[in-house]
């Protein structure tokens, strides 16, 4: 988790997949009817052709900035995360160590070709992955850019931390009951600690975030219809149920997630600091 703009939601075109079905978990059929008693399959998978789509649009700005005229033609694109790499396949988040913050290496390598000529341009990172049973969050944090084997200068927009939500969200949600909910939050920085507590009776939930520099107060907040697009890294959409409050720190949102709203993941969109991640379960 990290900081960043778009905001949580819940459920998807997505989990690593580019279609547009809203109500949908990913696309394996029939995903959303799993009984109680089944373990739905949870798709933890970033889609390969979302995350080049940003990228090529990235390499685009970029060579405004640098003023170069004509078309820019994306000739390769790969990219590695951890120990997974790849010039085309999804990348599988489903091997990241339950409710562990895990840190690894990211690296995009691009050629493009411009003016005639072809480019090389690196981005590197570093990825904050926070997994539960049905949900998974995740900071990436551009650390460098280079341009030709020449380092560039990130701009302030450039070193945003990008937000990655994905999982299995909640389609009925309990009607009744209360529950708390514990888990992690990050800043990209520093780890702290999540308390939440939804009353499904009254349909509202509120909670704290501490262990971040000063406490960060979750003020109550009304249940309601929510979506999410993973728009600085792979493009896809989460729809389902979720909360939109506000904080002491700023606005924040969360989305639920599993068959019975076990978990929740979300974000807090801190005024001075980006945006700070958040996961817990129940």
């Amino acid at each position: 988790p990290g900081n960043n703009s778009n905001t949580p939601g819940n459920n998807s075109n997505t989990p690593g997949n580019n279609s547009n079905t809203p109500g949908n978990n990913s696309n394996t059929p029939g995903n959303n009817n799993s009984s109680a008693n089944a373990t739905p399959r949870v798709d933890f998978s970033v889609s390969y052709e979302g995350i080049k789509n940003t990228a090529n649009k990235d390499i685009r700005e970029l060579a405004q900035k640098k003023e170069i005229d004509g078309a820019v033609i994306l000739k390769s694109y790969k990219v590695n995360l951890g120990n997974q790499s790849s010039s085309g396949n999804d990348f599988n988040l489903s091997s990241i160590p339950l409710k562990t913050l895990v840190s690894q290496n990211y690296r995009e390598t691009v050629v493009a070709q411009a003016e005639g000529q072809d480019h090389t341009i690196t981005r590197n990172g570093v990825a904050h992955i926070y997994r539960q049973n049905y949900s998974l969050i995740a900071g990436i944090t551009p650390t460098g850019l280079t341009l030709n084997g020449e380092s560039e200068k990130l701009d302030a927009d450039d070193d945003d931390t990008n937000i990655l939500i994905k999982g299995y969200t909640t389609q009925n949600l309990p009607t009744a009951g209360k529950f708390d909910y514990s888990g992690i939050a990050s800043d990209g920085d520093k780890k702290g600690k999540l308390a939440y507590s939804v009353d499904f009776d009254s349909g509202k939930g509120s909670g704290k975030i501490t262990g971040l520099d000063s406490d960060i107060h979750l003020n109550e907040a009304e249940i309601k219809k929510m979506s999410y697009t993973n728009k600085e890294t792979d493009g896809t959409i989460i729809n389902g149920h979720g909360i939109e409050g506000s904080s002491n720190r700023g606005s924040y949102r969360l989305g639920f997630f599993g068959p019975e709203a076990e978990e929740i993941v979300g974000t807090v969109d801190d005024r001075n600091n980006g945006e700070i991640g958040f996961a817990g379960s129940r």
